[in-house]
């Protein structure tokens, strides 16, 4: 088969026994090999944008996959990025013209390990421009934050032979990212690992474990990068090895979540500071059950959420673990568990400017038994009892899978087309077929003529074999 392809399968919903009448959304995406969520972005149109990992491409290695959805999670479209010979998408931002900035982690070289990639997307998804940084060392990402006009990345380096917090900045100068400064976090000879960052105002924060292991620590620290200066330091105490996983930030303060591997198992942990750095709340919850936190968020000004996993909740397999905390003692409040007899995991969860809850992650219940996208959307923080649209009913449809090919004498003229273009460089013989954003072949045929009346407006994929050779061509129709 010439033209590049993956499969994406949607949960249909139906109602469950349970009892109470909250709804909780559910999409499931993923195609023949391992896809796996990383992280949401809000978008501001109240959509969101899905940024992971997929190797469901007929090469069978790594791209990042970005798929942009509505508010109420119906795909507008989905692209994949290629950066030979691996790239791992962990982030993304969105801009003010609605494009996106997406930031992954792309394999340099045997010799330099990992490096660091910016990827810029349209607001219809198509490529834009890339640019990449690195060191000879294994560089590795976290995080990718837009303040002002400038793209801010905070990550780990081990250029100094240590593990040191990294930051680089980018500002947008003649339609690509042009590398501006970077620089550490403090230098030391102990190994500091970047688990999260966020802005507030002038002030960045991460939050970072500190000799990984036995004798790991969790550590938040507040820098101002206009004078370089450190505002003030959190170093957990608790006598476990400590583990930072994420960071959330309100007018209420800053939320520290961590992993402890206690006496009794695995457990969730998480601080509270206020803005000057002052320890608010520090505590280790109990738990029956060996638990590890993925993600914190607040949802109001004296309560906040957290996602975890574990895999020994009852149903045979792991587990997504919503729950409900009290700033004010850390009372927990409640919270529901999502699951399969198979394996759910979680990787992210984010708050929208409408209160809803979506949580994002991986899960291999569906479909081949592979990997897949799994998100989770909660109408708000209080969902306790849930019912769902029904017992996931998969159906596979192709995705076009657009692999980053360029033949500059393949050119479609007009593009945007109205009614009728021209794929120029196409002999009279050469086949060509052309998908919507979902994936679904609307029209093929063969030669330079394209007819496309009668598709509605939007974007499209031309996927084209030409005298032995396989490329895809967006396509926009307008009219």
């Amino acid at each position: 088969m010439w033209r590049y392809l993956a499969l994406i399968a949607f949960c249909a919903s139906a109602p469950s026994v349970l009892s109470q009448d909250d709804v909780v959304q559910l999409r499931v995406l993923g195609g023949p090999q391992d896809d796996r969520g990383h992280r949401i972005t809000v978008m501001q149109d109240g959509g969101i944008l899905l940024t992971g990992t997929t190797n469901s491409t007929t090469d069978d290695t790594n791209h990042a996959w970005v798929i942009r959805m509505d508010s109420n999670a119906q795909v507008l479209w989905s692209t994949t990025i290629e950066d030979a010979p691996l790239l791992q998408a962990l982030d993304a931002v969105e801009h003010d013209d609605g494009s996106m900035t997406v930031m992954g982690m792309r394999y340099a070289s045997a010799a330099d390990g990992y490096d660091w990639g910016w990827y810029r997307l349209n607001a219809d998804g198509t490529a834009g421009s890339a640019t990449s940084w690195g060191t000879s060392s294994w560089d590795l990402p976290t995080r990718c934050l837009k303040r002002q006009d400038a793209l801010w990345t905070i990550g780990t380096t081990y250029d100094s032979g240590n593990g040191d917090v990294q930051w680089v900045r980018h500002d947008w100068i003649g339609e690509t990212w042009s590398f501006t400064d970077s620089g550490l976090m403090g230098e030391s000879p102990i190994e500091e690992v970047t688990a999260d960052a966020l802005f507030r105002a002038d002030t960045l924060v991460v939050a970072a474990t500190l000799s990984p292991g036995t004798a790991g620590q969790a550590q938040l620290t507040a820098w101002q990068p206009s004078s370089e200066a450190v505002l003030w330091q959190y170093t957990s105490n608790f006598p476990f090895p400590t583990e930072a996983v994420a960071s959330d930030a309100s007018d209420a303060g800053v939320l520290l979540l961590m992993n402890v591997e206690t006496e009794e198992g695995d457990r969730l942990a998480f601080t509270h500071l206020d803005w000057d750095g002052n320890v608010l709340l520090e505590h280790i919850p109990g738990s029956g059950f060996d638990i590890q936190g993925r993600s914190i968020q607040w949802y109001s000004p004296t309560d906040f959420a957290t996602a975890a996993w574990s895999d020994q909740l009852g149903l045979g397999g792991g587990e997504v673990l919503f729950s409900r905390w009290s700033s004010n003692g850390g009372v927990w409040q409640g919270g529901p568990s999502f699951g399969t007899p198979w394996n759910e995991n979680v990787e992210h969860m984010k708050r929208d400017a409408s209160g809803r809850m979506w949580l994002l992650g991986s899960t291999d219940g569906y479909s081949n038994g592979r990997d897949d996208y799994y998100l989770l959307g909660l109408p708000n923080a209080d969902v306790g009892g849930y019912v769902t649209e029904g017992e996931p009913a998969v159906s596979d449809s192709a995705l076009v899978v657009s692999l980053e090919v360029e033949f500059t004498d393949w050119v479609i003229a007009p593009n945007p087309a109205r009614g009728i273009a021209q794929l120029q460089g196409a002999g009279p013989q050469d086949a060509w077929e052309i998908f919507d954003s979902m994936g679904r072949l609307v029209k093929q045929g063969v030669g330079p003529l394209l007819e496309v009346q009668g598709l509605p407006a939007g974007r499209y994929w031309l996927s084209v074999a030409l005298s032995g050779r396989a490329g895809m061509l967006p396509l926009q129709i307008q009219y």
